[in-house]
């Protein structure tokens, strides 16, 4: 029972650690994309995927500041 318990435990926190970009799973990465929206990359390239959403979040949280501003300019 308890090793079904603790197995139960790291699908939970593996669940938590899928929301959050840099520590997703390589097949959750294209379902965060979707929902924001992002035009993914291409399926060879999962580190420019993960960047490119990674980016979009960032943009996303400082939309409209000068931050982001500067940014878009460089």
């Amino acid at each position: 029972m308890a090793f079904e318990a603790a197995h139960q435990r790291r699908s939970v926190d593996r669940l938590w650690e899928d929301t959050i970009i840099d520590y997703a799973d390589d097949w959750a990465v294209p379902y965060i994309g979707a929902l924001l929206g992002t035009r993914m990359l291409s399926p060879l390239n999962p580190r420019g995927r993960r960047l490119d959403v990674a980016k979009t979040v960032a943009y996303r949280r400082r939309g409209g500041t000068p931050w982001l501003i500067e940014e878009l300019i460089h």
